[in-house]
């Protein structure tokens, strides 16, 4: 059988959200897409296949962040700028009400 490209085997879909995110020792820097289980980042620190990261993403309109935890999937670069892809293994809500929360993601 021939390989899948990456795209065809997530678990969930993937949504294009420009986001503010900070990187745990990194500059601040702006996600390009997220999906329930991972982030897809521009990123300035160099990060490792399968290290463990800790991220903040902010939901501007919603005054929600997101502290978050998981693992960097792969690194790679487009149009020179350094695209990194984690999974989000824990997440934690600090902002508005649990209603406002689902509210601002759509549900």
């Amino acid at each position: 059988m021939a390989d899948e490209h990456p795209s065809d085997r997530r678990r969930s879909p993937r949504y294009n959200v420009r986001a503010p995110i900070l990187v745990e020792g990194a500059l601040p820097g702006v996600t390009t897409d997220i999906s329930s289980g991972g982030v897809a980042f521009e990123c300035n620190q160099p990060l490792e296949r399968g290290e463990s990261v800790m991220f903040e993403l902010s939901l501007v309109r919603s005054g929600v962040l997101l502290l978050c935890a998981g693992q960097v999937l792969r690194v790679e670069e487009r149009d020179g700028v350094k695209i990194v892809a984690a999974t989000i293994d824990t997440i934690r809500f600090e902002g508005p009400q649990e209603s406002e929360i689902r509210s601002a993601l759509g549900g």
